[in-house]
């Protein structure tokens, strides 16, 4: 009796491998799929960190604001996801703050529940 249930649960279990094994090769394709679409519409774009010779005080990469992981980026384009979210979320971050004096909250936009409508806090 235990001989008959080892056959179909052998081949249960090569027909799952071989759906596991297809569903990989099909995620690892298509995860390079959309960092090449990622890298060559941000290279499309031409955004570039400015350049070494603006890494001086008061230059647009200035050694006191600028932590070093975006100095070392200076003069490079902008073309895969590891300098796109420095240059969104920590260089353009930082200018954001200098500019509002460091409170999104008096710029940003909020929603009036009252009157349904977006308006800026001021």
């Amino acid at each position: 009796m235990k001989r008959g249930i080892f056959g179909p649960i052998a081949i249960v279990e090569a027909a799952l491998v071989v759906v596991f094994a297809a569903a990989a090769g099909f995620m690892f394709y298509q995860g390079s799929y959309i960092s090449q679409q990622v890298n060559e519409e941000l290279a499309s774009q031409k955004i570039s960190f400015p350049a070494a010779t603006e890494i001086k005080a008061g230059g647009a990469l200035d050694p006191a604001v600028f932590p070093q992981e975006i100095r070392d980026l200076a003069g490079q384009q902008v073309d895969n996801g590891y300098k796109a979210r420095i240059y969104a979320l920590d260089f353009i971050r930082i200018h954001e703050q200098k500019i509002a004096n460091g409170e999104f909250g008096s710029i940003a936009p909020t929603h009036d529940s009252q009157r349904g409508d977006r308006f800026l806090r001021g």
